[in-house]
C-alpha cells in the first residue's frame, strides 16, 4: 500500500503537465505499469475490503496518469502499445462486469443507505472503472477528434475496445432496474452509452 501511495503521488505530481513537463510521467508508466499489472494478477483473486483498496488504488494511479493525454507507452509502437493498454481494458471490463456482494447490491430508496454503499470500495473501485473507460472513449474513440499523430491509435482503440466496453457499461444500466448500482458507476454508464 505504501509503495502504491508514493507511486500515485509521484504520478499527480505531473498529472497537468504538459509536453517536456510530462516526459518523466511517460518514463514512470513505462517503468511500473508492467509490475502493477503482475500486482493485479495476484489482487484479482482475493475477494477482501483490503484486495479491493489495493485495485482502486491502481486504478487511480492508471485514471491520474492518462487523464489529461494518454501516455506514449500505450500509443507509440502501433499494436505493441496496444498490446500494452489490452491487459488494463480486460482488468477495467472485469471490474465493471464483477458481481457486488448481495448487501451492497440489493435495491434500496434510502438515501442514507445510497451514500454509505457509494462510498464502499467496492463501488468506488466500479466508478473509476466506468470513469475512466468513458473518458479513454470520449477522448479517443472517434479519430475525427483527436490530434493527427493519434488518429491511428483512435482508429484501433475504437475497433478493438469500444464494443466491448460499451456491452459493460450496457449491462450497468439495465442492471439498475432490478439492483443498486452506484451513482458514480451508472453516472459514466449512461455517459457512455449516450
Amino acid at each position: 500500500m505504501a509503495g502504491l501511495l508514493g507511486l500515485r503521488g509521484l504520478v499527480k505530481k505531473y498529472e497537468y503537465e504538459m509536453e517536456e513537463e510530462r516526459l518523466p510521467l511517460g518514463e514512470i508508466v513505462g517503468g511500473t505499469f508492467e509490475i502493477l499489472g503482475a500486482l493485479i494478477n495476484q489482487v484479482l483473486a482475493i475477494e477482501t475490503e483490503a484486495a479491493y483498496d489495493v485495485l482502486y488504488l491502481i486504478t487511480k494511479i492508471f485514471y491520474i496518469a492518462n487523464q489529461l493525454i494518454i501516455s506514449p507507452y500505450f500509443t507509440e509502437g502501433g499494436e505493441a502499445g496496444l498490446d500494452r493498454l489490452s491487459p488494463w481494458i480486460a482488468l477495467f471490463k472485469n471490474l465493471m462486469d464483477r458481481a457486488v456482494p448481495g448487501e451492497l447490491a440489493a435495491t434500496t430508496e434510502d438515501m442514507e443507505e445510497v451514500e454509505r454503499r457509494d462510498k464502499h470500495v467496492v463501488w468506488k473501485v466500479k466508478g473509476v472503472a466506468h470513469q475512466l473507460t468513458y473518458r479513454l472513449f470520449s477522448k479517443y474513440g472517434n479519430a475525427k477528434h483527436v490530434a493527427k499523430e493519434l488518429k491511428p491509435f483512435a482508429k484501433a482503440f475504437n475497433h478493438r475496445f469500444v464494443l466491448t466496453l460499451l456491452e459493460s457499461h450496457l449491462q450497468q444500466v439495465l442492471k439498475r432496474q432490478s439492483h443498486f448500482v452506484g451513482s458514480k458507476a451508472l453516472n459514466f454508464a449512461i455517459k457512455f452509452i449516450s
